[in-house]
């Protein structure tokens, strides 16, 4: 039943296509259901970051912990240092990359979650959202072109 719906809604041309490269119509679903659920708990964690980290402080990159990113790329993870209602805390961010990494010694704004100091977030840009939806679209695109 679900095969003859699935079947039915997409295009003739996606079909084919599938059909052709030998991958099948499930195996195309079982993709997108497994990248809609990423999608969908990458949303949550950040929906629950913004609903609980909501102390603007003012911290200070005091340290880039070096790690190996993919590919044996160097990425960095920013170490913060902030106060937080009279207790100094350092705290490394959960995020590494190598792009748009601060420099030591510069000040940025964070939010911290009230009853957890060492938990914070800093604030998006909507650049970040267009990346996630974007990202969600390729993996989507690439489930359909490749099984």
């Amino acid at each position: 039943m679900l095969m003859t719906m699935v079947m039915q809604v997409l295009p003739e041309l996606l079909r084919t296509s599938i059909e052709e490269k030998g991958g099948s119509v499930t195996g195309v679903v079982l993709g997108l259901i497994f990248s809609g659920g990423l999608f969908a708990y990458s949303l949550y964690n950040t929906i629950q970051d913004y609903t609980l980290c909501t102390q603007p402080v003012q911290a200070v990159c005091v340290d880039l912990e070096r790690r190996r990113g993919s590919r044996g790329r160097a990425t960095y993870s920013p170490v913060w240092e902030y106060e937080y209602n009279g207790q100094l805390i350092r705290a490394r961010s959960s995020l590494s990359s190598n792009m748009g990494v601060p420099q030591v010694g510069s000040p940025k704004t964070l939010y911290v979650d009230p009853n957890d100091p060492y938990k914070f977030r800093a604030k998006v840009s909507g650049w970040i959202l267009f990346d996630v939806i974007a990202g969600f679209f390729v993996v989507m695109i690439l489930a359909i072109i490749l099984l």
